[in-house]
């Protein structure tokens, strides 16, 4: 009992499912999270909802929720149904910098361009400590960024591009460069909001003397590990961060910035043990997940506990205007306060004089039921009846649909002789458990054959456009 206890807790903490006290909306709020669980077979879903004006003009705007770890053909399914969406608005808490410099203000811009090239300036010390030497451009730096994770590539791109809309000027040698924006008025030198910006190699991470100490110093040591990573290798599952390729054109990162969120939560007087287990590599939290990992993951029902587990969370049900359960001034910053973040740009990219026909905001499951108020009450918008679309994420003991069609036959003709049972058959009367029973079991096969002839529909369309808009 504690070892699934314990599973169940490393799962939705790890995949940000957060359970959450549930208040019913009007109308029934869609499960973003569902799981099935029938004798050796066990399988959750992540859902996409559709939502436009009543009146069906305008946008269409999709809620797409995801789980950070599933089964490769889950990613593969979701990444197809967003390849048809024009504008894709996706989750990444990065550095302040990431999200393109921009401002009201000369001296607002001035800022933002230095949060821009400090972001970069990040991932050419990361290049150097991968090589020994800086980037000789920054396509270079681009490929080595969006190669390790390719949710950096659109961010990468906005930061390489000042406040005024001009490009950032780099030049390097193996062990040194300089990242300068010429300012407002992009002549080099100049005073005030004309003022060059420019940023050179940190001393204490030149390349040349990275690539002397890297083994020992632990500020240029590698990571040792990756908590996500872990689940995935003992499940047998896959990364969604590896597996989807988010550089593409129309998919934008869409969050609160990294410093936000830790300001937020220090404004609060909360501490963060989400923050703490996946950013602090050496602590005690991450210590005992790792621990209770290599415990649990040894069980032999450790995979169906796991899918149980995420199933019963549907997607961290919890409104903002409902109660909350746990730590809920962390959960308001981690869940609405980021939700609030997309939805000022969903806001702004409405308001175009041309907006996007589709948009969907590619969330963790969790942000799903916070988002479906929000659009409702905020932005006016309904759900498009029979828009809901079911992506199996993980699954144990599945059969082939042929298995599935012969055991539906079988259920079904059980069903029916017991529903027409007369005393002349002999025997017992069914009772009305039995009868459930095999009514239950009749709806489960049914369910599972359409499920995988629905995947096998799904696996033979080529084109992005047959997910719909």
């Amino acid at each position: 009992m504690h070892s699934t206890r314990w599973i169940c807790t490393l799962s939705l903490l790890l995949t940000m499912s957060a359970h959450g006290a549930q208040e019913v909306s009007s109308p029934p709020t869609p499960p973003f999270v569902r799981g099935e669980s029938f004798e050796k077979f066990a399988a959750f879903e992540t859902c996409a909802v559709a939502y436009q004006r009543g009146d069906h003009t305008g946008p269409v705007v999709w809620l797409v929720g995801a789980v950070h770890i599933g089964d490769a053909e889950y990613y593969e399914r979701l990444e197809q149904f967003l390849d048809g969406k024009e504008l894709v608005l996706f989750e990444s808490v990065l550095p302040r910098g990431a999200f393109g410099a921009s401002g009201a203000t000369d001296a607002e811009r001035m800022r933002s361009t230095q949060d821009a090239m400090l972001f970069l300036r990040g991932i050419l010390e990361r290049f150097a400590r991968e090589n020994g030497h800086y980037p000789e451009s920054l396509a270079q730096a681009r490929a080595f960024a969006s190669g390790e994770d390719s949710r950096l590539a659109r961010p990468f791109d906005l930061s390489c591009v000042d406040a005024w809309g001009r490009a950032l000027a780099y030049v390097s040698s193996d062990d040194a460069y300089t990242l300068s924006s010429f300012g407002s008025d992009a002549l080099p030198g100049g005073s005030e909001h004309a003022l060059d910006l420019v940023l050179h190699e940190r001393d204490d991470l030149r390349a040349d003397a990275i690539a002397t100490d890297a083994a020992k110093s632990p500020q240029h040591r590698k990571p040792t590990g990756d908590l996500y990573k872990e689940l995935a290798d003992a499940l047998g599952v896959t990364l969604q961060v590896r597996s989807i390729d988010y550089d593409k054109r129309g998919w934008l990162p869409a969050d609160l910035p990294f410093e936000a969120v830790l300001d937020r939560l220090d404004a609060k007087g909360v501490h963060s043990v989400t923050v703490e287990m996946l950013t602090q590599e050496d602590s005690l939290l991450r210590g005992v997940v790792r621990l209770v990992l290599s415990v649990a993951s040894k069980l032999p029902d450790f995979k169906r506990i796991v899918i149980e587990a995420l199933g019963s969370a549907d997607g961290g049900a919890r409104t903002s205007s409902g109660p909350k359960a746990g730590n809920s001034g962390e959960m308001s910053i981690i869940i609405d306060e980021r939700n609030d973040a997309v939805l000022d740009r969903l806001r702004l990219v409405l308001q175009e004089p041309r907006p996007p026909a589709s948009v969907a905001i590619f969330y963790g499951a969790a942000h799903m039921r916070h988002f479906d108020e929000k659009l409702r009450s905020d932005f006016g918008l309904v759900r498009s009846d029979g828009s809901l679309k079911a992506f199996r994420a993980m699954e144990v003991g599945e059969l082939s649909i042929g298995q599935l069609q012969s055991r539906l036959r079988a259920a079904t003709a059980a069903l029916t002789g017991a529903e027409e049972w007369t005393s002349d058959r002999g025997g017992k009367k069914p009772s009305a458990k039995r009868l459930a029973a095999l009514r239950d079991r009749v709806r489960h096969y049914q369910w599972r054959v359409e499920r995988a002839a629905e995947e096998s529909l799904f696996s033979a369309s080529d084109s992005p456009a047959s997910a719909g808009n």
